[in-house]
């Protein structure tokens, strides 16, 4: 039998997103569970109170007191449960004495975007005499000719011992540069039963609520108009999480267990989010995404078979929200992807343990 292991996850563990964030605790929580001691590793690739700093200096240029405020409190929120991470430090002496690196998801292997790029420990680079696996990273839509351009990228993912990602694209695109067999898993948020997400509930405004989760540039003038008339229609107020969206009724900044717990009270969801559609699925909402020209949405929409949610420009707000989901269906499909998921997962750990018969004899 496998006793426990020191595993260190490779992943965004600390940016103010609230899915970067939630993919790296259902991970964690999901490796725990196992019994084995889990840490992420310092890369260095993000600095939320750097962000915070710039973020605020703008909007204080701006004489944008509201908004200072409102990412200085999200900073605040965020940097608490950051905290309860376990860390292994990037160091010869750190190390050594993890059994086992996990990278992902998120999108570490999106080389496409330079602060992912800079950072090649992500794909393994400078951990040596390790076992490597990979669970569901993402590409993004990096195209094979800047794979190519790195060349580090090949020899890199070569080493992994076993290789898992998060969508169609990025496995298609990879097959054709590394020489490894793959499998497509979900996104490690599905990984962990929804109680468990219900346990770390927050009290929230008991107000009735369409929840819009949005970076913001997705939404034009003409979709804001959309949503505003949908809203009037229902009698519920437009409440924004984690961003500022002066079009909304009410703007709230929260941790990210106070934002699962809006997501679960809200009786209608807008996201152009990966994670909003994900956990939209996870809490089975009335929800809908625009994700028409996102590759990571149109992936996981048509996986559950829900691709009507994925709203397009010719197609009514009303008309997809007034139209319930069929999440008996939904909910036996994710059962079954979580089944082969958890099942590469558990068999990657285990993974050729003989040849690592040694390896706890350092462990306290």
């Amino acid at each position: 039998m496998v006793g426990y292991m020191n595993i260190s996850i490779v992943t965004v563990y600390n940016s103010l997103n609230y899915g970067s964030f939630l993919q790296a605790y259902a991970l964690k929580t999901y490796l725990e569970s196992l019994g084995h001691n889990v840490s992420f590793l310092e890369t260095k690739a993000r600095n939320p109170l750097k962000q915070t700093i710039r973020s605020t200096i703008k909007k204080a240029l701006k004489l944008d007191i509201k908004g200072v405020r409102f990412q200085v409190k999200k900073y605040i929120n965020f940097d608490k449960v950051i905290k309860e991470f376990k860390l292994c430090k990037n160091n010869e002496s750190s190390l050594n004495s993890q059994d086992i690196f996990i990278f992902g998801s998120d999108e570490i292997w999106n080389i496409s975007r330079e602060d992912f790029r800079k950072y090649p420990i992500f794909m393994g680079v400078g951990i040596k005499n390790k076992r490597l696996i990979s669970y569901a990273p993402s590409i993004n839509t990096t195209k094979i000719e800047v794979i190519n351009q790195n060349s580090y990228v090949k020899d890199a993912l070569n080493r992994f011992d076993k290789i898992s990602v998060r969508d169609n694209y990025s496995y298609t695109t990879l097959k054709n540069v590394i020489e490894k067999d793959m499998e497509i898993v979900l996104d490690p948020t599905f990984l962990i039963d929804k109680s468990v997400y219900l346990q770390t509930e927050h009290s929230v405004n008991n107000d009735e609520y369409i929840l819009v989760y949005s970076y913001g540039h997705n939404m034009n003038e003409t979709r804001v108009k959309r949503i505003k008339e949908f809203a009037k229609t229902k009698n519920l107020k437009l409440l924004s999480v984690g961003f500022d969206l002066e079009w909304c009724d009410e703007c709230v900044s929260v941790s990210p267990f106070g934002f699962l717990s809006y997501i679960k009270n809200a009786k209608y969801i807008i996201t152009d989010t990966f994670h909003g559609t994900v956990f939209s699925i996870i809490y089975n909402k009335n929800f809908v995404t625009y994700g028409e020209n996102n590759t990571k949405i149109g992936e996981i929409t048509n996986q559950f078979k829900i691709n009507s949610r994925n709203i397009e420009s010719n197609m009514k707000l009303e008309d997809i929200l007034n139209e319930n989901i069929d999440y008996q269906s939904v909910n036996e499909m994710i059962e079954i992807y979580k089944e082969r998921s958890i099942k590469y997962i558990n068999e990657s750990i285990n993974y050729n343990y003989g040849r690592k018969e040694n390896m706890h004899e350092n462990i306290v």
